[in-house]
């Protein structure tokens, strides 16, 4: 656009979006992004002389970065949420079956174009494996070398045990190979408790103490990763451990208590029903003997005779 290859109205005005906003100008699912999608319409023709561009500024060969081109912008285009979006990428990087030489080529080429932006890291850890397998490790250090020295601003990181690179690396790197790769060494310095408590808080907050106690530290080094190792296992006995049993509470000595019976519940009135009262009638005096009985009173009989005469009248008696 600034050589004028590109026909624009205010060139200026589209030189400074391009610089200050290439996200949004070349936002290809914006409806108004009118810079992507005439670059879209017309990519047959502005592809290529993007990747002659760029192959010029990263000093690679034109058909690894016409690959990359072609191919991120395809990945650009489609959908966001298209669900073959990014199996499409990854098959295309595969696609044809490539040899290993051509999968590194693309690799470089790759990683030159991001370091047009940045410095890249590649960091390559785990590597407890190489000590038993010692033409992987030869493997691994020739392919760091080589992206070292074919790419500009690409650094690498390198984390192992110093034995294992002693024992594994060492004897089989050339000089010049050895000395690219431990161009600078920082040696880890073992953990003081006072570290091994606050890594330990870092996963577990307020038990570092408690599962430092249960670790047994001959075994598990004064390094990070042997500590976190052995914290993890000792975290998972203690969570397989049965918890102690306890004898059931032995209920306390009362006296018993008499729990009141619930009161009948309460009958329908009814009509009482009066029976007849039975009077006991008073023991009788046992009878007195002819000799003990008294007198008769003459005069009261006489009395409740007249009284009688009186009130029925006369009767022969």
């Amino acid at each position: 656009m600034s050589s004028g290859e590109v026909p624009c109205q205010d060139r200026e005005a589209a030189l400074t979006a391009l610089r200050s906003r290439p996200i949004e100008t070349f936002d290809f699912h914006h409806p108004n992004a009118v810079t992507a999608h005439w670059a879209r319409d017309n990519f047959e023709i502005l592809g290529q002389r993007l990747s002659v561009e760029l192959a010029q500024r990263c000093d690679l060969p034109v058909r690894e970065v016409a690959f990359w081109v072609d191919l991120l912008f395809r990945f650009a285009a489609t959908a966001a949420d298209n669900p073959n979006r990014l199996r499409a990428l990854t098959d295309a990087v595969h696609s044809g079956n490539p040899g290993d030489g051509v999968l590194m080529e693309r690799l470089e080429a790759l990683l030159g174009m991001l370091t047009q932006l940045t410095r890249v890291v590649l960091v390559a850890d785990e590597l407890e494996g190489f000590s038993t397998d010692e033409s992987a490790a030869l493997r691994l250090a020739a392919f760091l070398g080589s992206l070292r020295q074919s790419v500009e601003r690409l650094d690498v990181i390198l984390s192992l045990n110093l034995d294992i690179w002693e024992s594994a690396f060492l004897p089989r790197l050339s000089g010049g190979l050895a000395d690219r790769l431990s161009e600078l060494v920082v040696e880890l310095e073992p953990l003081t408790e006072q570290e091994m408590v606050a890594l330990l808080e870092s996963r577990v907050p307020g038990l570092g103490c408690q599962v430092l106690a249960r670790i047994d530290r001959s075994e598990a080094g004064t390094h990070a990763r042997g500590l976190i190792r052995a914290a993890g296992e000792a975290w998972l006995r203690a969570s397989a451990a049965p918890a102690p049993s306890s004898p059931p509470p032995t209920p306390p000595k009362t006296s018993p208590i008499q729990v009141p019976t619930a009161a009948p519940p309460p009958q329908a009135p009814t009509a009482a029903v009066e029976e007849p009262v039975s009077v006991q009638a008073p023991a009788a005096e046992p009878s007195a003997t002819p000799s003990q009985s008294p007198a008769p009173d003459a005069d009261r009989v006489d009395d409740l005779l007249r009284q009688f005469r009186e009130r029925y009248g006369r009767g022969s008696a």
